[in-house]
């Protein structure tokens, strides 16, 4: 992994918002990073030092104690800040305990995907130990248990033409309630702890199935919350490279007055014309809630005729809700404009994905 430097953070939702949304600027010049848009950044973000204490408080281990694992040996506190995971709770350390413990309660939800979830989802590991009251627990077992120390991934949200010694990114702060009390994700934490000038660890994904093709074809790009970071991106080559074709974005999100990403931007490109068309779905601003896939059944003709013409869709977000329904949408297009039948329609499809006409960046 390489370091880059940290030298800006602007907030692009308004602060009530559910999800706020963060543009974080990242000075690339001492790195060998070169980016194309669609590409993907790596960051490692350390636990924070509350957390890291907190577990060495609980097995009363000193900061400063050398420890052996696997193929690591490290004093006690720099393995559990730079190599394990300790917001996310570990299921093989949920299993251990549930069995180690008899625990009824778990034992009897392990196998239940939906509940072990919501507990995981309430709990970090410390709480876990708590749980249990696993004082009894030798601390090298508890480490093996773990999971290793996870890179978060972000789609990059600038071009290179433009930010040469630059990678902008698109990050929400993800929060969730426990116990009446708000708390941060383990990146969010992070990030909002960072200074100007902070160095971060950072790596660079190729993501060869996302790129931008050199080439005057229309797009359509699709995305919702930060699924529009690769889009900046996109709309900023083009508009360098005054690239002659049409560039369309549906965009979703809850809120317009708080959750309009990039508005400022995406208005001047509209105007400007190197965005051709804009349309939006805010789903909490209505009566009856407003999704991409609506806005996709609403322009089939359009995008059949895109399709048609050797058009490229652009797809990213959500993987498990949204990336589904812009699938079953864009199926019931395929259907309502030829004579294939659902399966076929599917085929279909899976066809413009193979040939890079549909591209998906899902998480």
């Amino acid at each position: 992994m390489q370091k880059a430097k940290l030298i800006n953070k602007k907030l692009l939702s308004q602060p009530d918002a559910i999800k706020p949304v963060w543009q974080v600027s990242l000075d690339i010049t001492n790195t060998d990073l070169n980016y194309q848009v669609g590409d993907i950044l790596f960051i490692l973000a350390p636990n924070s030092d509350e957390d890291v204490q907190a577990i060495l408080d609980e097995f009363n281990i000193a900061p400063d104690t050398i420890i052996k694992i696997n193929n690591l040996e490290d004093k006690a506190y720099q393995l559990l800040k730079y190599h394990f995971e300790l917001g996310k709770v570990s299921f093989s350390l949920l299993q251990e305990l549930a069995n180690n413990f008899n625990d009824e309660y778990l034992l009897s939800i392990l196998l239940n995907k939906v509940e072990i979830e919501k507990f995981i989802h309430s709990k970090n590991n410390l709480d876990l130990l708590h749980y249990f009251n696993a004082n009894n627990l030798d601390f090298l077992a508890f480490l093996k248990l773990l999971k290793p120390l996870q890179k978060r991934a972000y789609s990059i949200s600038s071009c290179p033409f433009c930010y040469p010694d630059q990678i902008n990114l698109t990050i929400s702060q993800e929060s969730f309630y426990k116990n009446g009390k708000m708390h941060f994700s383990h990146f969010s934490n992070y990030l909002k702890n960072l200074n100007i000038g902070d160095e971060l660890e950072v790596e660079l994904l190729s993501n060869t199935g996302f790129h931008l093709p050199d080439s005057n074809n229309d797009i359509l790009m699709i995305g919702a919350g930060t699924g529009i970071a690769p889009y900046i991106g996109f709309l900023q080559e083009r508009e360098h490279k005054k690239t002659p074709a049409n560039n369309w974005l549906i965009f979703g999100n809850r809120h317009y007055e708080k959750d309009f990403l990039y508005q400022e931007e995406l208005e001047n490109w509209l105007e400007s014309g190197v965005l051709n068309q804009l349309d939006l779905a805010f789903s909490r601003d209505g009566n009856e809630k407003v999704y991409v896939q609506n806005l996709i059944h609403q322009h089939s003709e359009k995008i059949w005729k895109l399709i048609q013409k050797e058009g490229l869709i652009f797809l990213c977000g959500n993987a498990s809700k949204m990336a589904k329904a812009v699938d079953q949408a864009l199926v019931d297009i395929i259907q309502q404009y030829t004579e294939l039948d659902h399966k076929q329609a599917k085929k279909y499809l899976l066809n413009l994905r193979k040939s890079k006409r549909y591209m998906r960046d899902v998480y």
